[in-house]
């Protein structure tokens, strides 16, 4: 959950930014569960010893889905649903299959290039979202994730604290750090904001919570618009 065991990732940023290229000899609609991944990286080699350093990746996230369905006899996206989702009234939000999308659901748009026209991103992400991402949701839902978060709510205080506390540092001049599954900054010893933050063909996304202000943000787009520079205007002011 650090990302610092050195994991190879399937999708390694500082290789390619084209995660559309890797569906091309793997069909979308046959990744539905975490062991589907396994065979695009579990033959390559680690990439540094762990502990060693931080460097983010899906893999990780894939080999902590399959211990969670491992230990609970349910699948992942059975496993977030009952307890996440539904402990914190996150009623719009969930794992829909992207060829059964919901009523008033978003898709995410691509603009192509070469056709001169928007598409919909239904080839270009898993058929389903798992433990490295891919959750359909709402600013609303995300907000009461971050109450009942914050809260205590969702895990025992000794976890919640354990969940937020900086484990690995990404950049000490400016006081960026990772905890577990969450990006924290703080100055002067004291957190200014805890934050979720990815990107997927047709999608970007961030949620951020600032405990001094007691306040929540969330944006989402179903187009690669850059959303991040909205994040960096409000840290600006909060």
């Amino acid at each position: 959950m650090t990302h610092t065991a050195g994991v190879p990732d399937y999708f390694d940023e500082s290789v390619t930014d084209d995660f559309e290229a890797i569906w091309a000899d793997n069909p979308v609609y046959k990744l539905t569960a975490p062991k589907h991944f396994l065979p695009l990286f579990q033959a390559m080699k680690m990439n540094f010893e762990p502990g060693e350093r931080f460097a983010y990746s899906n893999s990780g996230y894939i080999l902590l889905g399959l211990v969670v369905e491992t230990i609970s006899g349910q699948s992942y996206q059975e496993f977030v649903t009952e307890h996440v989702l539904k402990p914190c009234q996150m009623k719009n939000t969930g794992f829909f299959r992207m060829d059964m999308l919901p009523e008033n659901t978003a898709r995410g748009h691509i603009y192509d290039e070469d056709l001169k026209g928007w598409r919909t991103n239904i080839f270009s992400v898993p058929v389903i979202g798992g433990p490295d991402g891919g959750l359909f949701t709402t600013a609303a839902d995300m907000n009461a994730f971050w109450e009942h978060l914050i809260g205590s709510k969702l895990l025992s205080e000794a976890m919640t604290e354990a969940m937020l506390a900086p484990r690995a540092t990404l950049n000490a001049d400016v006081g960026i750090y990772y905890g577990l599954g969450v990006y924290m900054a703080k100055v002067n010893e004291e957190t200014t904001r805890y934050y979720v933050l990815g990107a997927d063909p047709g999608v970007q996304f961030f949620s951020v919570y600032y405990p001094l202000k007691k306040v929540t943000a969330t944006a989402l787009a179903n187009t690669e618009s850059n959303i991040f520079s909205l994040l960096k205007e409000l840290n600006e002011i909060w």
